[in-house]
């Protein structure tokens, strides 16, 4: 009689362990989702941040720069000032005057 108790007992056991697994990975999972959308959030938050920053930084670096410098008002001043500063874009004229 014992025996069979133990039996079956014991016979409900893996079923009862794989449950609780999948139970404890799922809450794993759900746990890990909402940490990589928080740390998401941060790190975008974090980037757009420094984007802004720098775009001050070039801006005010631009602005304290006197205008007679880089050639004035004109297109080729202010392609030589992006040269100067390492940036080619397109379109741009190739030559030394700009």
């Amino acid at each position: 009689m014992a025996l069979e108790y133990y039996d079956s007992f014991f016979r409900q056991y893996p079923a009862q362990l794989a449950e609780e697994t999948q139970r404890c990975i799922e809450g794993a999972r759900a746990a890990f989702a909402v940490a990589a959308e928080k740390e998401t959030a941060h790190v975008q938050r974090v980037l757009s941040e420094r984007v802004a920053e720098t775009g001050v930084a070039i801006a005010r670096k631009l602005a304290e720069r006197p205008v007679g410098l880089h050639g004035g008002q004109t297109r080729g001043g202010l392609w030589s000032a992006l040269r100067e500063r390492g940036v080619q874009p397109r379109g741009a004229p190739t030559g030394p005057s700009g």
